[in-house]
């Protein structure tokens, strides 16, 4: 008998949706496991109905959202089985709009939701060990891509400009903004340098040139190939340790040397000098960015080590037997 796993996530468009759930399902679907995806009901109508069927299904996935005690409740009694995802410090506030990072209320509903679930699965060692204390079961599976999706970008002569690149959704523009001083003085000393911004928000332009590009999934590879070195600035915070590196591993893919906040995952997925270089303050962010943007030969040795570096343990290929074992695992238990 197939295995019917009812998923629900934050919406179709959402990267963390896509790469966390919604790319596995051509791999669930040949290792005999049926999936029904839908977003996370909005009202608490619509909530109860839903929580009250998942004992049609062996068993319930839940992506990063936090129920609160009432519809946890109602979905622990209905369910044969719950797993957890979570990519993101959810336990903690975004405080990139300023404000405190510590939520009881955050902390709470997310203890709640591990110590109801079979089995959480987290992106990285940083939500392990938060998840841990109160789940029965922790696995860590970091977020992958597809391999055969992204192919690293050509290398050689340029047009005599050199673009910066960041892609990602509306709420980590923010990051951008902070570094508004970084990029005027970068353009101050190199006029070859332009920023390109795939999103659908976008910064406000400084004194260098600005590139607005609307994120297309349909365009994503092409933008990340045109991008000559990506840039990953996080805030050292709660909120920003629990980051996976999505947008670092897509640059690494796609053969782009990059520069980044060594926060949290950042560390471990970008060793620096390798396939890039970490930087921490003001004048680190513009050495960096100068020495990549003058070297072309290291962008490029850098931009293959970034591509080695996924295929040997980023990869859909790695990750997809993981998720299985999980599910499977998850729905034997609450036969």
């Amino acid at each position: 008998m197939p295995v019917k796993v009812l998923f629900l996530i934050q919406g179709f468009d959402v990267p963390s949706s896509r790469y966390r759930v919604l790319q596995y399902l051509p791999f669930l679907k040949e290792a005999g496991i049926e999936s029904e995806v839908r977003p996370f009901p909005e009202t608490i109508r619509e909530s109860l109905r839903v929580y009250g069927a998942a004992g049609a299904y062996d068993a319930v996935f839940l992506h990063r959202k936090r129920p609160g005690a009432f519809l946890l409740r109602r979905l622990r009694r209905s369910a044969r089985a719950i797993i957890y995802d979570v990519d993101d410090a959810v336990m903690y506030r975004d405080t990139r709009s300023g404000g405190r990072s510590r939520s009881r209320t955050r902390q709470r509903r997310f203890a709640a939701v591990c110590r109801a679930a079979d089995e959480v699965i987290v992106g990285n060692d940083y939500l392990r060990r938060h998840a841990e204390p109160h789940a029965r079961r922790v696995t860590v599976i970091p977020t992958s891509l597809d391999a055969a999706r992204y192919a690293p970008r050509g290398w050689g002569e340029t047009n005599g400009t050199v673009t910066l690149g960041w892609i990602g959704d509306t709420g980590s523009v923010g990051y951008l903004e902070r570094m508004r001083e970084i990029f005027d003085d970068l353009s101050d000393r190199d006029a070859h340098l332009r920023l390109k911004v795939v999103s659908n928000r976008f910064p406000p332009a400084g004194r260098m040139p600005l590139l607005r590009k609307e994120w297309r999934a349909e365009e994503e590879l092409s933008d990340l190939q045109s991008f000559d070195i990506g840039i990953m600035p996080l805030s050292d915070d709660p909120w920003s340790q629990g980051k996976c590196g999505l947008k670092l591993l897509q640059y690494m893919a796609a053969g782009v040397p990059a520069v980044a906040s060594p926060v949290g995952v950042n560390r471990d997925i970008l060793r620096d000098g390798v396939e890039g270089f970490h930087a921490a303050t003001s004048a680190e962010w513009v050495d960096r960015i100068l020495r990549l943007a003058s070297d072309a030969p290291l962008r490029e040795r850098m931009g293959r080590a970034g591509a080695e570096r996924v295929a040997q343990g980023y990869t859909l290929a790695q990750s997809a037997p993981r998720i299985v074992e999980v599910l499977q695992r998850a729905a034997k238990a609450g036969v």
